[in-house]
């Protein structure tokens, strides 16, 4: 009505009892939006088990008490009047459950680097006596990734006795070929590299979560590169479908 004058006049026949309107929407995002406001709300992940969908929210920190209520009391109302269970996070509680799911996944991808092996890669070589191995070893040149990195003529050069340029090219590429299938067989994990930037016209609240797990997903990323080198240098010594929606913004007036 003008001016509110209907609801004012159902809240003195309720003796002041405080009434919220909120606009009804076919969209289950928008509808939580409007159920949790003013609550301002970053992001909402729809999950679809069984009949009764399942949404996760994601709201600024110094908004988290707000959107819950006096001992979940806003957040069981919206879950009761749009049909469907909330579970409300704050950023700092996501980006803490990123980081923790990245140090598992790095965990798991170091605890299958398989241990360097006792004896020098050069001994077991095809077609290199033990007497040209231990000279190859005494110059530094003992194991794959030494190996891998040399030149033909870097091995020549060290006037090896019964050691030719053929012999050297074979194990400069045997060793190159031993390395890549090594490093082949290790899984460090299902990293993804960051994702884009938001688009244009996402609130800053958004940009700031992006930013920082692209920074998680590009830390792990830089991580993955140092697991990747260290495993040569180890080496060389020998659930239901998810649907994301970016929340606009502005707030929808109640």
């Amino acid at each position: 009505g003008m001016k509110g004058s209907r609801v004012q006049s159902i809240i003195r026949e309720l003796r002041g009892e405080k009434i919220d309107i909120i606009e009804y929407s076919d969209d289950l995002v928008t509808f939580a939006q409007s159920a949790l406001a003013p609550a301002k709300i970053t992001r909402v992940s729809v999950t679809h088990q069984g009949e009764t969908p399942h949404l996760d929210v994601i709201v600024e920190d110094e908004q988290l008490s707000l959107a819950i209520g006096k001992r979940g009391q806003n957040v069981r109302l919206a879950s009761e009047l749009i049909g469907s269970r909330i579970d409300i996070k704050s950023e700092s509680d996501v980006k803490d459950e990123v980081a923790d799911a990245l140090a598992r996944m790095l965990q798991n991808a170091m605890s299958q680097i398989p241990a360097a092996p006792k004896q020098a890669d050069v001994l077991s070589a095809p077609g290199i006596g033990a007497e040209v191995a231990n000279r190859l070893q005494e110059a530094g040149y003992g194991d794959v990734e030494a190996l891998a990195d040399a030149e033909p003529e870097t091995l020549l050069a060290l006037e090896v006795e019964d050691f030719d340029r053929e012999q050297a090219e074979a194990l400069v590429a045997w060793a190159k070929e031993l390395r890549e299938q090594r490093m082949a067989n290790l899984d460090i994990g299902p990293f993804r590299a960051p994702e884009a930037a938001p688009a244009a016209g996402t609130s800053m609240a958004d940009e700031d979560f992006m930013a920082a797990l692209s920074r998680a997903f590009a830390e792990s990323e830089h991580q993955r590169s140092s697991n990747v080198a260290a495993a040569a240098a180890m080496l060389g010594g020998d659930e239901p479908a998810e649907e994301t929606e970016e929340v606009p913004s502005e707030e929808k007036e109640s």
